[in-house]
């Protein structure tokens, strides 16, 4: 341990000398003691003994930086904790000998901006100042489906067949040729995830040579799926009535 002023006076041979190796010990040590340099520059390192941490003067020569813990832990040591074997208990010593303001890895709060390539929330997203439990955005997910109709099966063409799920609300578009039938039962086409109660599409429905008497409403049922139903009359088309027709369809539903 050595700490130097880094001035080396005019003097005699034996004083300049022992001057040198003074500067030189402080030099490779690292400034380390267990106070900071009497003397202190700007960009200077400083082995801090007593707090086991490497530290690094600022631009402004008014601070000191926390570079590292003299054990040697750093941020790509945190990242790679599983791989590299280090315990969590040795990395949250780690953060906690650098910095009082770093967030604890499990029942802390992070201030500023966060950046990083992925964050993985494992019990949902809160945002403001919400603590419900209710609010907890809790899934967000993108993906395709196979639709096919009840009493039928599988439809005769897929165009496109997509969703985003956010939450418990789910937005979807289908573009398919239904399947050639002459079943009376009502048509059904599956969605990608279980509706909840019952949930009138507010989008569009377009088809080409249904044979139903009138315009016709896209609705989305528990249970049951994409159904049509003629706006006069109230009745639902079966799989004969759109028995290989195109329909494009997209819309949203809630789920439980």
């Amino acid at each position: 341990m050595a700490q130097e002023d880094y001035v080396i006076s005019d003097q005699t041979g034996v004083s300049f000398l022992a001057d040198l190796n003074n500067t030189l010990a402080a030099i490779v040590s690292n400034n380390s003691g267990v106070t900071e340099p009497a003397t202190m520059y700007a960009y200077q390192l400083w082995a801090d003994t007593n707090a086991g941490i490497l530290k690094q003067r600022n631009s402004a020569n008014n601070a000191w930086i926390n570079i590292l813990t003299l054990a040697g832990i750093k941020s790509s040591d945190i990242r790679n904790t599983a791989s590299s074997g280090i315990a969590s208990t040795t990395v949250q010593a780690a953060l906690n000998e650098l910095s009082t303001d770093k967030a604890a890895l499990s029942g802390g709060a992070f201030s500023g901006n966060i950046s990083a390539p992925k964050i993985t929330a494992s019990l949902g997203i809160l945002f403001g100042t919400d603590t419900a439990a209710a609010n907890t955005l809790d899934d967000y997910e993108e993906g395709t489906w196979t639709p096919s109709q009840t009493s039928v099966g599988a439809v005769a063409f897929i165009g496109a067949a997509r969703y985003t799920k956010i939450g418990n609300l789910v937005y979807f578009i289908a573009d398919v040729q239904t399947a050639t039938s002459s079943n009376t039962s009502q048509f059904n086409l599956s969605v990608p995830f279980t509706p909840i109660g019952f949930n009138t599409v507010q989008s569009f429905a377009c088809s080409i040579g249904f044979t139903s008497s009138s315009a016709t409403v896209v609705e989305v049922k528990g249970g049951e799926g994409i159904i049509l139903r003629e706006i006069h009359g109230g009745s639902n088309l079966t799989n004969a009535n759109v028995s290989n027709k195109r329909l494009v369809v997209s819309g949203n539903y809630t789920i439980a």
